[in-house]
């Protein structure tokens, strides 16, 4: 009997590798692997979405931001402004007071046939001085020819101490005091016959105490021949 065959040895670690793993499996090993790691990565980031459409549109057409809203009024901060100064109510009161006088002559002035009106009965230099801004009326009442003028007169000189009226503006503001029939007497008057208000006086008291103690008034004294007479001898004396 033959010597007994050595039983068949084991073969190593790396023997093992080699002979159970060829190099397809290795292959198949490798992709599964691969696509697993793939797999991993595009679930842990995933893909950028898309942006909307219009803001699309916007980056291509390069157009500007929408703008800022406006907050309410009630928000906002407000700007100061800076208003005029109010007018005191009397003082409206008198301006308009010599508007009116003032117009009441222009009226009278215009009204009057075409020969008469040829001119006012002050002269340039009563003309020339300015009426101020600041320039307030006498709060006296009317003068109509009917009542005394020297009370009326001491009323008015009052009132223009007062004002600080110059001269000239002492004759047009005067004026504007007048109604009904002493208008009427001071439209008949010359052209340039009152020259300061120093003459305007004597010529208005004369004038208007005739007319008082005449049965028609001022306007028969002013429109009558013998007023007309009258009229011119204090003009002459003057």
């Amino acid at each position: 009997m033959g010597p007994a065959a050595d039983p068949p040895r084991r073969s190593t670690s790396s023997d093992t590798s080699t002979e159970e793993f060829s190099p397809a499996l290795l292959g198949a090993i490798q992709q599964i692997v691969a696509a697993a790691l793939r797999e991993h990565v595009s679930v842990a980031a995933p893909p950028r979405l898309a942006p909307p459409p219009e803001a699309e549109v916007l980056e291509e057409e390069g157009e500007e931001e929408a703008p800022v809203p406006v907050l309410p009024a009630g928000r906002r901060r407000d700007i100061p402004r800076h208003e005029p100064p109010e007018v005191p109510p009397q003082w409206l009161a008198r301006l308009e007071h010599l508007q009116k006088g003032l117009q009441d002559v222009k009226y009278q002035i215009e009204g009057a046939p075409e020969d008469e009106r040829q001119g006012v009965p002050f002269t340039d230099t009563v003309m020339a001085d300015e009426l101020p801004l600041n320039c307030h009326t006498p709060a006296i009442a009317e003068y109509d020819g009917t009542t005394d003028p020297m009370e009326h007169l001491r009323r008015f000189e009052n009132a223009a101490l007062l004002h600080r009226y110059t001269d000239g503006i002492k004759c047009r503001v005067f004026v504007t005091t007048f109604a009904r029939a002493a208008q009427q007497w001071f439209n008949q008057l010359p052209v340039g016959a009152i020259r300061n208000f120093q003459e305007f006086v004597p010529f208005f008291c004369t004038n208007l105490l005739v007319a008082g103690s005449s049965k028609d008034g001022a306007q028969s004294l002013c429109c009558s021949p013998e007023g007309r007479r009258t009229t011119e001898g204090i003009l002459t004396k003057i």
